[in-house]
């Protein structure tokens, strides 16, 4: 089943993953970002992650047009849910506090 997302709505996710990559310091990330039907249970969202090659997409799932327009507040509670588990990942996945103290120095350069 195909869900028309509005531009509107769009715009709105594109510029708030943009201002989020800056807030946490993931602007080395390519974000991409796909507009998917509903899923299965409550999932508004989620994140397939390389972070290797600082890549990640987000899908987006019909049911997050539930708040639009009246509750953008909640949409970017869900992108920045999201965005946050590119960071955690990271860690998690890398081994000592020096592997995660060059990895944010390596973001926080790169993102200057």
């Amino acid at each position: 089943m195909t869900i028309k997302y509005p531009e509107k709505f769009k715009e709105f996710v594109e510029q708030t993953i943009e201002r989020l990559q800056e807030l946490l310091f993931l602007q080395v990330y390519d974000i991409k970002i796909k507009y998917q039907p509903h899923k299965d249970g409550d999932i508004e969202a989620d994140i397939e992650m390389n972070i290797q090659y600082l890549k990640a997409t987000i899908n987006i799932y019909s049911c997050v047009l539930e708040y639009w327009p009246k509750n953008k507040q909640a949409i970017e509670e869900v992108l920045l849910h999201e965005m946050c588990h590119i960071i955690i990942d990271t860690i998690r996945k890398n081994g000592d506090e020096e592997t995660h103290v060059c990895w944010l120095v390596k973001i926080l350069r790169e993102s200057e």
